[in-house]
Parts: structure tokens; C-alpha cells; sequence
């Protein structure tokens, strides 16, 4: 729709391939902010859950970080 409206306002502007350009670009920023925007639910695990990671970095520590 955006588009069609886009190439009409173009086109009565003198300017025919911009208007849908213009358009399907506005169109699709809105849909990624839309996406980024949105948020599902947070991860829950319970008690006991087992997990594995795999770390692209040594894990570094201060003598004071190890400290009970």
C-alpha cells in the first residue's frame, strides 16, 4: 500500500521511480523497528537447570575476585 501511494505521489511530482523507492524504504525501517521494538517473553530456569557454554575468550580474575 505504502508503495502505491508512493509511486502516485511520485508520479504527480514528477519524480516516478522515487516515490516508491522512498516508500519501500520508509516500509521496511518501520518493519525492523517494529521487530527490534517488540520483545517475547523472558527465559526462565528453574532450579537445578543444567546449561553449557562455550566462552570465544579466556575468563580472566583478580586475586580479590577470587577471594570467598
Amino acid at each position: 500500500m505504502g508503495v502505491g501511494l508512493g509511486s502516485i505521489v511520485g508520479r504527480a511530482a514528477g519524480h516516478v521511480g522515487t516515490g516508491p523507492g522512498i516508500a519501500g524504504a520508509a516500509g521496511a525501517v518501520a518493519g525492523l523497528a517494529a521487530v527490534l521494538g517488540s520483545r517475547g517473553p523472558d527465559a526462565t530456569l528453574p532450579k537445578g537447570t543444567t546449561m553449557e557454554m562455550v566462552l570465544d575468550r579466556d575468563l580472566q580474575f583478580t586475586a580479590e575476585e577470587l577471594r570467598f
